[in-house]
Formats: C-alpha cells, structure tokens, sequence
C-alpha cells in the first residue's frame, strides 16, 4: 500500500509541475535547456561522487596504513618493555649474586665472568693493594699538605709586611669600611623619611579630630548618609533610633510643617 501511495503521490507532483509550466507559457526550447542543465548537473554530480569516493578510499588506505603503523609501535613497544624488564631482572639477579659474593661488584666496580672462589681471593688481594696504595698515597698527601703550608706561611708573611709597608690594605680597608657605613646611613635616613611621612598625616588627623570634636567623632560612628546628616544636626543617627523614636520623630515634624503653613 505505501508502495502505490509514494508511486500516487509522484505522479501528482509531476502533473502539477507539468501545469505550472503551461501557465507560466514555457516554450519548448526552454525546456529543452534546462532538460539539458539537469543533464550536465546530474553528470557534474556523478564526477564529483566519483572522486569523493576516491577520495574516501584514499583516506581509508592511508587510516589502515596508520593503524598498521600504530599497530607496529605497539609492538615495538611491547618488545622494549619487554627487553627493560628482561635487563632489569638480569640486573637484579646480578646484584643478588654479587651480594652473596662478598660484595663483587663494589670491589670489581662491574660484574665479572669469574667463579666465586677466584673471585674472593683476587678481592682479597685486590683490597690489600688498594689500601697500601690508599695510605701511601694519603702519607704523600700529608706531606705535600705540610710543606705547602709552611711556604705560604712564609710567603703570607712576605706579602703581610709589604703590605704594610705600602699602606695599599689599610687604605683598601678604610675604603670599605665608609662604603658600608655611608650605605647604612642612607638607608636610615630614608627609613626616618618614610616613618616620620607617616606620624605627620596621623597627627594631622589628630589635629582636624580634635578641632571638629564630638561632630568628627559621630562622622566616624556613623554608618549611612543618612547617618553622617544626622550627625551633621546633631541628632541621633538613623540607625541608631529605635522603632518607636523614628515614627514619632516623624510626627512631630509632620505636626511643626503644618503649623507652619
């Protein structure tokens, strides 16, 4: 039934557009050219699926070739990881062993393909000579160490009389010390600048305080405008009048305006 319906409902569409086309008086040749246009369109539309689907089937190559990279990586991956864990087992497998061959590896600074045995007594032997070389050389050291002191003891004291003779450290000296005492001073100046702008304004608040007096100190109690013009004559501040105060307040005003007209 749906079937013969759309079929109907073409047919009626085709005739009413036949219609309109009589009573709009359309002649033939224009119906030729845009017969001709739908053509043309409908062959354009055809070239232009085509190579969207070109298009497409690219696109899709080129998403498989990405997936088959993506899918490379990831075993690529997977094998690194692998060998990490392959090498950091092998490691502690090392170290281990090494623990247990008297600490080798310290001594060997690496690992080696020896047996235990061998290894231990070439420690051994190797930590003896080590520690002879170790003192002899710290002896060489200490000997080295006291000698070149002696020198620039004598060399220090050289140098400490030319000095003294020449008058350069006493002067250098006397250089940095006014270096640091004129830095200090200027500091504190500037640090008595800045406190004593400060203790000027607050007295300058006292003062304008004292002279406004009880007025200036209801200003500062007061909370709203409507508070400071209260202030001003003298009057409670809004919101400090109770409920009560506020209504008769107003009648009293509302009661000395009508006396005065």
């Amino acid at each position: 039934g749906r079937q013969n319906k759309r079929e109907q409902t073409r047919r009626v569409e085709k005739t009413r557009k036949a219609g309109a086309r009589e009573r709009e008086g359309i002649d033939n040749k224009q119906k030729e050219t845009t017969g001709r246009r739908r053509k043309t369109e409908q062959m354009a539309g055809e070239i232009r699926t085509k190579i969207t689907q070109e298009r497409v089937d690219k696109r899709e190559v080129g998403e498989n070739k990405v997936k088959g990279r993506k899918r490379e990586y990831k075993k690529m991956n997977g094998r690194k990881k692998q060998w990490k864990q392959e090498e950091k087992n092998a490691r502690n497998k090392d170290e281990k062993h090494d623990k247990r061959q008297n600490n080798v590896k310290e001594a060997w600074g690496g690992r080696t393909g020896k047996k235990g045995t061998d290894i231990e007594k070439e420690v051994k032997e190797g930590k003896k000579k080590r520690d002879n070389n170790k003192s002899s050389r710290e002896k060489s050291k200490q000997e080295r160490e006291r000698q070149q002191k002696g020198r620039a003891r004598e060399i220090g004291k050289d140098r400490q009389q030319e000095k003294e003779e020449n008058g350069t450290e006493a002067r250098n000296r006397k250089k940095s010390i006014w270096a640091v005492r004129s830095k200090r001073e200027s500091h504190r100046e500037k640090r008595e600048k800045n406190n004593t702008r400060g203790t000027e304004r607050k007295q300058e608040i006292v003062k304008k305080d004292k002279k406004e007096g009880a007025k200036q100190s209801e200003y500062r109690n007061a909370e709203t405008a409507k508070d400071e013009k209260a202030a001003r004559k003298g009057k409670k501040a809004v919101s400090q009048k109770t409920t009560s105060e506020r209504t008769d307040n107003g009648k009293e005003e509302m009661m000395e305006k009508r006396k005065t007209e």
